[in-house]
């Protein structure tokens, strides 16, 4: 009787080591498990940050797109405003030029003006002179006669 409880608690006792031996195999897949957790939910620490990080650099890409965009948008506005102010100059250019074209006619015909004015005085002052003269002759024509 006590053979058959000693094996019987042999057996109880192999059972226990299995057990044991079960436990401890699943302790070990367990603590593997909860690594591989840790593994993948570091990964995803990493690639929520990278996401972040993608979504600054998005932002900040976006911004300057829209710096860009009022920039061309000034540019385009300057250059033609710079066109415009370029037709002016020319507009202008081509008025002065007719301008002193004008001037300068202007300042032939008053060169001549004053010369016909000149020799008009001239020829009234000879008129007069002959006038004048003519008086004289007349005058002694008269007491001559």
């Amino acid at each position: 009787s006590e053979i058959a409880s000693l094996k019987g608690e042999n057996e109880k006792r192999q059972e226990l080591e299995k057990e044991l031996e079960n436990l401890k195999n699943r302790d070990g897949n367990l603590v593997a498990e909860i690594d591989l957790l840790n593994q993948e939910a570091k990964q995803r620490v990493k690639i929520e940050n990278e996401l972040e990080s993608l979504l600054v650099n998005k932002q900040k890409l976006s911004s300057e797109i829209e710096t860009l965009k009022a920039d061309s948008e000034k540019k385009t506005s300057l250059e033609t405003e710079l066109e415009r102010v370029k037709n002016n100059g020319e507009k202008l250019a081509s008025e002065i030029q007719k301008l002193q074209l004008e001037q300068e006619k202007r300042m032939s015909l008053e060169k001549e003006l004053d010369q016909i004015k000149e020799i008009k005085e001239k020829l009234t002052a000879q008129i007069e002179s002959m006038r004048l003269e003519a008086e004289k002759h007349e005058k002694l024509s008269k007491e001559y006669n």
